[in-house]
């Protein structure tokens, strides 16, 4: 299996799988991931990633797809995970500590997390046992992406006014059920994840939201035209910031994500409850048609007509019951 761990990219791994009896493969790609998702050092987890992107390619078979992530603790240092498609931790997840001749793990700050693929090692929060073995090289993170829901929408802001919090209940359980009724394996691989933040005005935070004339993204450019409306005392007593209604980042091919954030004014949470629910329905579908707007002169190998169209039954399902609509 050297020439799996020795290829450089992802174009190299598909042909040197496309070689290989697919059944047989997968069973050696199992064996060797469930050494190596329980990492040691920067070797092992670099290895389970490369093993991760195999899996993608070859498919996981009757076995829970994971996906292998680099990302950063609160404090800095580098942090590795495993996830499924709904985002619960698998396996091994755990802080490195940055040392002078380069990185170890660090003790105390290691979780194992339950899998049903392994069902006779449970969850050990924080104290799973790792011991320190400093190696001077980089931690990489899985170049492909497992099927999964692509539109995630969370929570951009945490408060909200309590005019909103009906509203904000409810939509948890519109995130879970994009995730259990999308059908991200019809839709294509080009595309990982549209994240679709909502951040509501709350007592601190009053957003007023900008005109389409006014084409600045620039925050200090926004609180110049911002003056423009409104005299600095009053701006400050009402914590007013200006923003535009959807905040659309550039779409990064390499990790296959966009980000788009929805602003809020106070006057939607001063609405009825059936008002915002019909305006937040209204926004949400008016944001991902944005999105696919800016999508489509990528030419992307991606189905964006049916992932709308899964995300408006989605979404009009969830707008038309009450409770819990799993």
């Amino acid at each position: 299996m050297n020439e799996l761990f020795n290829t450089d990219t992802l174009e190299e791994l598909e042909v040197y799988l496309s070689k290989q009896d697919k059944h047989c493969i997968r069973e050696k790609l199992f064996n060797l991931f469930d050494k190596y998702s329980v990492y040691n050092n920067v070797s092992d987890w670099n290895k389970a990633v490369r093993l991760c992107e195999a899996l993608v390619i070859v498919g996981w078979g009757n076995r829970e797809p994971v996906q292998a992530l680099r990302g950063q603790f609160f404090n800095g240092n580098p942090e590795t995970k495993f996830t499924n498609k709904n985002g619960d931790s698998r396996f091994l997840d755990a802080i490195w500590s940055k040392r002078k001749h380069g990185l170890t793990l660090e003790t105390g700050r290691a979780s194992y997390h339950y899998s049903p693929d392994v069902p006779d090692k449970m969850t050990i929060l924080w104290d799973f046992y790792v011991s320190e073995s400093l190696e001077d090289c980089n931690l990489e993170s899985q170049r492909n992406w497992i099927y999964r829901n692509p539109i995630k929408i969370y929570r951009a802001v945490s408060n909200c006014y309590e005019g909103s919090m009906k509203l904000n209940e409810k939509l948890k359980d519109l995130s879970c059920l994009l995730d259990n009724k999308m059908k991200p394996e019809t839709y294509g691989r080009e595309l990982n994840r549209i994240f679709f933040g909502i951040s509501f005005s709350y007592p601190g935070t009053n957003y007023v939201i900008a005109s389409d004339s006014i084409k600045t993204k620039n925050t200090a450019k926004l609180y110049e035209e911002l003056q423009k409306k409104y005299s600095t005392a009053l701006i400050k007593e009402n914590n007013y910031f200006y923003r535009h209604r959807y905040t659309i980042g550039n779409f990064m091919k390499k990790s296959g994500e966009l980000n788009l954030v929805l602003h809020l004014e106070q006057d939607f949470s001063n609405l009825a409850f059936e008002e915002q629910l019909e305006n937040i329905v209204g926004y949400l579908n008016h944001g991902v048609d944005k999105v696919i707007t800016k999508l489509k002169p990528k030419k992307l190998n991606y189905d964006l007509e049916k992932m709308r169209s899964d995300f408006n039954d989605v979404l009009s399902k969830w707008a038309g019951q009450g409770g819990n609509v799993l």
